[in-house]
């Protein structure tokens, strides 16, 4: 019996977090259908080697340090790649015929890139013939930019579902505001998405503290800062600090 066709979108504009978070869902999900995961941003050398599911790359488009949006070469018209990713977008979709559509962060996020979001949430339900169910996928804590009319418009009318990845009683009252009454489609919380590395956990003797900086894109000041007070409050019983540079801290 063939398997049902999982397609998910994801585009990370700055950070580590939104594709780590899909790599692991898609990892999980291949187990038990195919899964295809469209991807448009900036990525960490080696994070797709050796994936059992299909890679859809899209030009890539990233976010500068001005909250701009900037094709992956710089000459490259914005209007034009869009165009071309719009179009790759739509011609999986139509050639796949996926039983579920999983849209990582919108319509909570990623508005600047409804032009391509839109058309195959809009296929997905006016297709007679074949309905797709499609799925929004969240992070836990939802940003603070955010149109509360549109969202909701959006959810209520293109998407069967919202998944959460988060534990319910630990962000259900940050959440509340955005995951309103008036949200009509349902909400389910998966709790919290951890990717598996595979590697044994060793546990060092002592006391240290733990810096991260998530992805690494834009942590120097938190690293610094952290360096400054450990110098500054030296504790006879800290054995040290362990930092966590990221993917990104080196580019």
């Amino acid at each position: 019996m063939a398997k049902s066709k999982v397609l998910i979108y994801c585009q990370s504009t700055y950070g580590f977090g939104h594709i780590d978070r899909t790599m692991a869902i898609a990892k999980t999900l291949r187990e038990k259908f195919d899964v295809y995961l469209i991807y448009g941003g900036a990525i960490p050398e080696r994070l797709f080697d050796r994936v059992e599911f299909k890679i859809i790359r899209l030009p890539t488009i990233r976010e500068d340090r001005w909250g701009s949006l900037r094709a992956e070469h710089e000459e490259a018209n914005l209007s034009k790649v869009f165009e071309r990713r719009r179009r790759i977008i739509l011609e999986a979709y139509n050639k796949i015929k996926p039983n579920v559509v999983i849209v990582e962060h919108y319509p909570f996020g990623r508005r600047l890139f409804e032009q391509e979001i839109f058309p195959i949430l809009e296929a997905s339900k006016k297709d007679k013939t074949f309905r797709s169910i499609t799925i929004s996928s969240i992070r836990d804590i939802l940003g603070t930019k955010y149109d509360h009319e549109w969202t909701m418009s959006v959810a209520n009318h293109l998407f069967d579902a919202v998944f959460v990845h988060a534990d319910y009683r630990y962000v259900r009252d940050l959440n509340e505001p955005y995951l309103s009454e008036d949200l009509n489609t349902p909400v389910h919380y998966t709790g919290y998405v951890v990717p598996y590395s595979g590697l044994a956990l060793t546990k060092k003797e002592g006391k240290y503290i733990l810096i991260t900086g998530g992805g690494g894109r834009s942590s120097v000041g938190v690293y610094n800062a952290a360096i400054e007070y450990c110098k500054n409050n030296h504790d006879q019983n800290r054995s040290g600090i362990h930092i966590v540079a990221g993917p990104y801290f080196f580019k």
